[in-house]
């Protein structure tokens, strides 16, 4: 309900009107072209209140602008109201407002849905969002507090320069952790920690429809990252996150108050899985290139490690591997990944041929961290000791070792006497 306050400042008028008062109108100001609303015309309270020689009404508004309250002393009925005849007379009060919704709610809410950040499967660590068509969105309306339903509530005029959502708190939150899934200790109550980053434009701008209502939705630039760590290494899931609009007020102070109004993306087409990057040792000739297996590995439904052969887009460039030359003479080339982006799994490494009689051994660290490949969520516990799984891998490629024929059970030297 929005109220307007007005007053005739004279005790005699008052009393005189108090029986040929008939009408009770208003107009429309502001906004130019908008909806004129209904002015509620009886008299609260019946006997209007005396202050200091003014005597108090109030009126009922149930729209957003600014309005002329318009008092008309009807003489038609044969009344002779201070000698005005048988003349209507007015009295106008300009310029009233300017008035604000008495409050809003939420209607009309579409859950959304998340996406993978590859196309079947986001890895555990690794930020995901919603599909860009289809994020999470809810329609705000601004209301009065005439109507008995929402519907029929909306201030209509509530639009353009006369709202003030420009500068709206808006308050959500997110599941802090996956409502279903535990972690890898399987103790009741310990589900999955998810961190929910909301992005300085989500719900920044509605869409103005133009008649009080709003259309918000939340962006793809939202990001929910499932925590990585010592607990976190479980079998293959589906997410279930909730958002929670809390509440929303604009510039005025109109708020919904608290309603926590809970959206539920859908994540049917999710699959999250823990992942890390393997890289194993080699040796061979020093005359002959090596290719170094490196593997991108899951922890299946049978929580056994198994190539993630669904992987084909994952991507590093040569400069993410890190080397340490032991060798006898300086290498002279630099490794190099074979697959780019991952075939089936696979990225391997090559490393050309040092020369001949050059032995040694080459350490090989791909760098995972986001100033390198930015593949955080392929590091893992190579130590046995990192409780974040924050650990590169390693490997050594080693040169001048031949390992002989594979059909050969035993060989020795044999010297004459």
């Amino acid at each position: 309900m929005v109220q307007a306050v007005g007053g005739i400042r004279d005790a005699q008028e008052w009393r005189g009107l108090g029986e040929v008062y008939k009408r009770r109108t208003h107009t429309l100001v502001k906004p130019t072209g908008g909806v004129a609303g209904e002015l509620d015309t009886s008299l609260s309270p019946s006997s209007p209140k005396e202050v200091n020689g003014g005597f108090y009404v109030t009126a009922n508004w149930n729209e957003v602008g600014i309005i002329n309250l318009i008092a008309t002393v009807d003489g038609t009925d044969g009344a002779n109201y201070l000698g005005a005849s048988a003349d209507n007379a007015t009295t106008t009060l300009s310029n009233v407002g300017r008035f604000t919704p008495a409050r809003f709610s939420i209607t009309s809410t579409q859950h959304g849905a998340f996406k993978n950040a590859h196309t079947s499967y986001t890895y555990i660590g690794q930020p995901f969002t919603y599909i860009a068509t289809t994020p999470p969105a809810f329609t705000l309306n601004a209301l009065n507090d005439n109507a008995l339903n929402d519907a029929d509530a909306i201030t209509q005029n509530y639009s353009g320069v006369w709202s003030k959502l420009t500068d709206s708190k808006i308050t959500v939150t997110a599941s802090t952790n996956d409502r279903k899934k535990l972690d890898s200790t399987e103790q009741a109550g310990a589900f999955m920690p998810v961190v929910y980053t909301k992005h300085l434009t989500s719900l920044d701008i509605p869409t103005d429809n133009g008649n009080g209502t709003f259309d918000f939705e939340f962006t793809d630039k939202d990001t929910f990252v499932y925590t990585r760590n010592e607990s976190s290494q479980i079998t293959p899931f589906k997410p279930a996150i909730d958002l929670v609009i809390v509440s929303i007020t604009d510039s005025d102070k109109v708020t919904t108050g608290v309603i926590n109004t809970t959206l539920t993306p859908d994540a049917s087409n999710m699959n999250m899985v823990f992942g890390r990057l393997l890289i194993n040792n080699i040796h061979g000739s020093e005359l002959t290139a090596l290719v170094m297996p490196m593997q991108i590995e899951i922890f299946n439904d049978s929580k056994t490690w198994e190539i993630h052969t669904a992987d084909t887009t994952t991507q590093m460039a040569d400069d993410d591997l890190t080397f340490i030359d032991e060798l006898s003479s300086a290498y002279d080339s630099k490794p190099e990944v074979v697959n780019k982006p991952a075939l089936s799994g696979i990225l391997n490494v090559n490393l050309s041929s040092p020369g001949p009689d050059i032995n040694g051994y080459i350490d090989i660290t791909p760098d995972l961290s986001d100033t390198g490949a930015n593949l955080e969520w392929l590091k893992f516990d190579w130590s046995g000791t990192s409780s974040t799984f924050d650990e590169n891998p390693t490997a050594k490629a080693t040169f001048g070792i031949y390992k002989g024929s594979s059909f050969q059970i035993y060989i020795q030297q044999a010297f004459p006497k």
